[in-house]
């Protein structure tokens, strides 16, 4: 299935589905999540813990961030593919990440935890049928197709990625191995 068009999702959803290069689902899903759990494995040790302000998350809770938000596109994507009427809840990502601090863990057991759940993903969508993809579901920032909720969990993912690179790695004190 190609690339959303715009009127399957709202200008909201447009900062993320434009990072994604590919124009295919399984593609895009398999490319983006290679590509990001490759930088974070990238990351020097003693980053893990890094901010690069004092109110912004550590590198370590902007990956728990990235699966958090994968694992809640994904239950939506799910929920409309199969008609569920009820819009789902949104979620505040501050208080998510507050909770899920990641102090407790290492980098490298959160990027397996990003991939096992890209797996999931990837395997999501593969189960869905043209038809399903093309179904809508109303989000709090609007209406939204299963097919263009895959993008977006795709330009999600990439979006921080491309925040690593800049914020926590070309300012950061130490660079990547």
């Amino acid at each position: 299935m190609m690339k959303p068009a715009p009127n399957n999702y709202r200008a909201y959803y447009h900062s993320y589905i434009s990072l994604v290069q590919q124009h295919q689902i399984s593609e895009a899903l398999e490319q983006s999540g290679n590509q990001v759990a490759a930088d974070f494995l990238a990351i020097d040790p003693q980053k893990h813990d890094y901010r690069y302000a004092p109110d912004k998350w550590s590198v370590k809770q902007l990956l728990g961030h990235v699966i958090d938000t994968e694992r809640i596109l994904a239950y939506r994507a799910l929920r409309f593919a199969r008609q569920d009427p009820q819009q789902p809840l949104s979620f505040d990502e501050n208080a998510y990440a507050l909770h899920n601090d990641g102090t407790h863990r290492n980098l490298p057991d959160l990027v397996h935890e990003f991939k096992a759940q890209r797996a999931s993903t990837v395997c999501l969508f593969n189960s869905f049928t043209g038809p399903q993809l093309k179904l809508s579901g109303q989000t709090a920032a609007g209406a939204i197709s299963v097919l263009a909720l895959g993008f977006v969990i795709c330009g999600h993912a990439l979006h921080h990625n491309n925040v690593l690179q800049q914020k926590y790695l070309s300012n950061s004190p130490s660079p990547l191995k």
